[in-house]
């Protein structure tokens, strides 16, 4: 499944290097579609430390990958929504729906992605604060519960 992910990534990434010089493509900014990809491959990665079990890792193994994980799926996932958050607010500001931007500062911000990378920046420390205070209060451990066997105490089914 990772893999899969990857390479159609992989495949947006080159289509998006080879076309963007295309209005299309400038319009949609191409760095911002970039990090959406970029937190798609993030989001992705925390699905290799999900596939672990206790017959191939040890106790610790399986206690970090339940930290990466979790900081894996919960980083790549604002990544991709503040980049979207970011876009939306751009839209807004195109169309003159926002209320507090002059002219000026509206033909500025059109063009330039640096008047929305406060959206992601402050997303990503505000789930960064979350997280390293969820991981400080209740650190992660990885653990089981087996829910069916069969006659010769084979596990068929466990939570974990």
């Amino acid at each position: 499944m990772a893999g899969i992910n990857y390479v159609l990534a992989l495949v947006c990434a080159i289509i998006l290097y080879i076309y963007q010089k295309k209005k299309v493509v400038q319009i949609a900014q191409p760095f911002l579609l970039a990090l959406i990809l970029f937190g798609g491959l993030i989001d992705t990665t925390s699905i290799i430390f999900m596939m672990r079990d206790n017959r191939t890792s040890s106790k610790e193994n399986l206690n970090a990958s339940c930290v990466a994980w979790t900081w894996l799926l919960s980083l790549g996932q604002m990544i991709m929504t503040a980049t979207l958050v970011a876009k939306i607010y751009r839209v807004k500001v195109v169309t003159g729906a926002t209320a507090f931007v002059t002219r000026t500062d509206r033909s500025n911000m059109v063009r330039k992605t640096k008047y929305f990378s406060g959206f992601i920046i402050r997303g990503l420390l505000v789930d960064v604060v979350v997280l390293a205070v969820w991981y400080g209060t209740d650190t992660f451990r990885w653990s089981f519960a087996v829910t069916s066997q069969d006659f010769q105490d084979l596990i068929l089914q466990e939570r974990g």
